[in-house]
């Protein structure tokens, strides 16, 4: 029983370290294949010139549907803006007579706001016809999903950013040493920098959703975009820069976890290599001492 007993144990744990190599192996895959596609892979689907002609000018026609009483719409609410702000006087809404005034002018604000969401609306079809031509695969689609990725992440980066230099200032009047601040500080930044790109990565991915229904794209077509997209996408480009130019990719979940762990582990070794020297520094200068008394 005993030998049954331990050959049964032995199995079952062949069996888990064969599962969890299968799922580590399977994570890894995904990394790598992701960072194949952020750095080597191109967009799928080519446009040939004459498609590209004739999406730029149905882009240029969308665009321009109805400009004339878009731009006079547009300056009516102007003016009618700055008459509210003008009526909207000190405590307006306890005076029945300026609390008339603004209701109205507010009225006729909606009602330009309505003209001007309205020629939007047919702008924005008139475009996703002309983008459904190309296919989300596109290069047109790609380079839209990654302008849209790099709002996100740059509103992540600034957000850490800013963070980090609360949280330093709130903290400068405690009573710690150099380091215990400059290893406080550099987990700080840690941190805000992981909850920063966690929660760009989660805007992009939620706004993705619209770029999809603006090019059309069909349920499959659609849901293979977006899981590619969570993993990677094309190109190179330096991922410490807030650079957005043309040639920059999508950031996706390989790429962000590549990030930070980048960023973590620079931080992390740096304060190490920090700590280290300021205590051999501090050894060093107690040792004359100690060997004087000795």
């Amino acid at each position: 029983m005993d030998v049954r007993e331990a050959n049964r144990e032995q199995t079952l744990s062949r069996s888990r370290t064969r599962v969890t190599r299968a799922r580590v192996g399977a994570v890894f895959s995904l990394w790598l294949f992701g960072l194949y596609v952020c750095l080597w892979a191109s967009a799928p689907v080519k446009v040939t010139p004459e498609q590209a002609r004739e999406f730029e000018q149905a882009m240029v026609t969308a665009s321009s549907i109805d400009s004339q009483d878009f731009r006079s719409a547009s300056l009516r609410a102007a003016n009618i803006e700055e008459a509210l702000n003008e009526a909207k006087v000190w405590f307006w809404r306890f005076r029945p007579g300026h609390r008339e005034r603004v209701e109205s002018i507010q009225r006729d604000l909606d009602v330009e706001l309505q003209i001007l969401a309205t020629i939007h609306h047919k702008r924005e079809q008139a475009a996703a016809d002309a983008r459904g031509r190309v296919s989300v695969w596109s290069e047109y689609g790609v380079e839209d999903a990654r302008t849209l990725f790099w709002g996100s992440y740059d509103r992540g980066k600034e957000a850490a950013k800013r963070h980090t230099m609360w949280d330093m200032l709130f903290s400068m009047g405690r009573d710690e040493g150099l380091v215990e601040f400059l290893v406080r500080l550099a987990l700080s930044f840690i941190i805000n920098l992981t909850l920063g790109m966690v929660i760009a990565l989660v805007s992009f991915l939620w706004n993705l959703y619209a770029l999809l229904v603006a090019y059309q794209a069909s349920l499959w077509s659609g849901l293979l975009f977006f899981l590619v997209c969570a993993i990677g996408s094309s190109e190179s480009h330096d991922v410490f820069s807030s650079n957005t130019d043309n040639n920059s990719p999508l950031f996706a979940v390989s790429l962000v976890v590549t990030y930070i762990g980048l960023v973590v582990g620079a931080i992390g070794g740096s304060t190490y290599l920090f700590v280290k020297h300021v205590e051999r520094q501090r050894l060093q200068g107690h040792q004359p001492r100690s060997l004087h008394l000795d």
